[in-house]
């Protein structure tokens, strides 16, 4: 009998200590996170006065940290002189309210062939100033447009894709043998009669810009970072339809047709600098870098005239993707930082849940998968993101707008100029996030876990475009320059500083990576004009060859190379 009590003592000191463990742990699990959180938020809280009391001190806007949308001051627009109120655009913007982003949309038949031309006009060889490659306009591909395939019923999607393929097949040998028996004229020729029944349409987007020379397209922050996208593919297909116009005159020695569409889609792609987004910017210097192809093909061929290239350089000489990366980058800290608050865990990246619908003994047969791998790919991860405290959100936002108060002290606005001394120390964080960050108080292994921290990686990618880009900007503007030179006095003068009124030496565009004028070597065929490249050193005019160019591994110059 008192063995038994004994043990029944024993049982209750075990389940007792077993009880006290458990309510010990819970109470540490609870206090952690209450002073996770706690601790978190009062750094972030901290971090927010800090920037309050820096832009109550403030003598400029460049000294100011704009952190919420509210204090993002855009430009007064006058609704009856914004481009934006034209009948496209309002549909469009009311489409995209409704969650319909297709641009095959009915209510959008009156453009539809801007947007979509009688026939894929695409090319195959066109002018890339990159490569120096001369355009082949028998390249050019002028089918027919086909309508998507329809679902056959009891057809395998396979065989329907088959059948897909197969076509295609056969138009692109019917297209061969097209393009090697018609001259690159009649190829042209080709392209504007492709083109003609958007032209009624395509003008009257023309007239509305010349007339409308405001503009704001009305956005919805509320809906993520990648908003607007059907108004922007509108806007890349009305550019396209142009700079294809373009190719097409050039080929036929109609430079004045060319340089009024050329000017009208560089007007067009300059309507996004009203809105403080980087998705804005990248459309913008997209549309720039096809722009600039033409104006190549332009000057390699002979075809621009004195006025042609007068007219050019006067408005590359306006165009300025030194400040639209600057202002997309403060919007799209301010964006991230108010869909934080409505959503705390909006920096962590979405895992698919578990689900039970399919046949998991399946996979793991197929596929030769272990239980483990299984669960780590889908429930453990989704747990683990679940359980993060909302204090390493907050640092982890923390941590976000110190990067991106590191990055924009890059910008030094009164030189026009990025300073270059900052970009070693940030290029390994922003590159790599967000696996390899540190944040503060916040243990590595759940750093993967914050994945809206990349779009710190995406600033600085943006940026590196708009720097090239930017920069072949320049290189055309100076380009233009030399050509009204030569027709002039039938040579290339020896240095940029001969150029006299037609670029007046203090007027000479300057690198935003050295501040100084591109460099300029002739050559028995033409000339090369040059700016550093991201490596920040200058390297001759020596461009980087390699298919991948990586950004982590920068080599070579940006090259503009004249070589008839």
């Amino acid at each position: 009998m008192t063995e038994k009590k004994n043990r029944m003592k024993t049982w209750k000191k075990l389940c007792l200590f077993s009880v006290s463990i458990i309510c010990l742990l819970g109470v540490s699990i609870v206090l952690f996170y209450k002073v996770t959180n706690y601790t978190g938020r009062k750094a972030w809280e901290r971090y927010v006065q800090e920037c309050e009391e820096q832009n109550r001190t403030a003598v400029s806007d460049t000294e100011r940290r704009y952190l919420w949308l509210k204090e993002i001051h855009l430009s007064p627009v006058d609704e009856s002189q914004n481009f934006a109120n034209y009948p496209l655009f309002r549909t469009v913007s009311r489409l995209e309210n409704e969650n319909d982003n297709n641009i095959g949309n009915e209510e959008l038949k009156p453009w539809k062939e801007v947007l979509e031309p009688n026939g894929v006009v695409g090319y195959a060889g066109k002018a890339d100033f990159h490569r120096s490659r001369r355009a082949d306009y028998k390249k050019f591909i002028t089918t027919e447009r086909n309508p998507e395939p329809s679902l056959e019923e009891n057809v395998s999607p396979y065989k329907q894709r088959k059948k897909s393929l197969a076509i295609m097949e056969e138009q692109s040998k019917e297209l061969k043998e097209y393009l090697d028996t018609h001259t690159q004229e009649e190829i042209a020729q080709l392209m504007l009669e492709r083109l003609e029944p958007g032209l009624s349409a395509y003008q009257d987007i023309q007239n509305a810009l010349e007339k409308y020379p405001q503009c704001h397209y009305p956005l919805q922050y509320e809906k993520g970072f990648m908003i607007g996208t059907l108004h922007l593919h509108v806007l890349q297909k009305i550019a396209a339809f142009g700079y294809t116009k373009a190719y097409a005159n050039l080929a036929l020695d109609r430079s004045d047709e060319a340089v009024k569409d050329i000017l009208f889609v560089m007007k067009l792609a300059d309507t996004l600098s009203a809105n403080p987004h980087m998705i804005y910017v990248a459309v913008k210097r997209g549309i720039y870098e096809e722009v600039l192809c033409v104006i190549w093909e332009g000057i390699e061929s002979n075809a621009w005239t004195k006025n042609d290239l007068k007219q050019i350089q006067e408005h590359l000489a306006k165009t300025d993707l030194y400040m639209d990366i600057l202002s997309g980058t403060i919007g799209e800290r301010a964006i991230l930082n108010e869909h934080f608050f409505k959503d705390p865990r909006f920096l962590l990246n979405e895992d698919p849940d578990l689900s039970f619908k399919e046949d998991l003994l399946n996979k793991i047969w197929v596929n030769h998968w272990s239980i483990k791998d299984i669960l780590d790919s889908y429930y453990v991860r989704n747990w683990i993101k679940n359980c993060i405290p909302l204090g390493w959100n907050y640092r982890a936002l923390l941590e976000y707008n110190k990067a991106m108060d590191c990055l924009l002290s890059c910008f030094d606005v009164e030189n026009n100029s990025l300073d270059m001394n900052i970009f070693p120390r940030l290029n390994s964080k922003l590159c790599d996030a967000p696996y390899y960050w540190k944040i503060n108080k916040v243990p590595q292994v759940a750093t993967e876990y914050f994945e809206g921290l990349v779009i710190c990686g995406s600033c600085q990618v943006s940026m590196q475009g708009d720097c090239k880009i930017q920069s072949c900007v320049n290189m055309a503007q100076i380009s233009c320059a030399l050509e009204r030179f030569y027709l002039e006095n039938e040579k290339y003068p020896d240095s940029l500083d001969e150029l006299g009124e037609l670029l007046p030496k203090e007027k000479l565009p300057r690198d935003w990576i050295d501040g100084k004028a591109p460099r300029m070597r002739l050559t028995d065929t033409g000339y090369i004009l040059w700016c550093n490249g991201w490596n920040f050193k200058d390297d001759g005019g020596t461009r980087d060859t390699r298919i991948v160019q990586l950004l982590s591994e920068p080599q070579g110059d940006w090259v503009w190379e004249i070589a008839r």
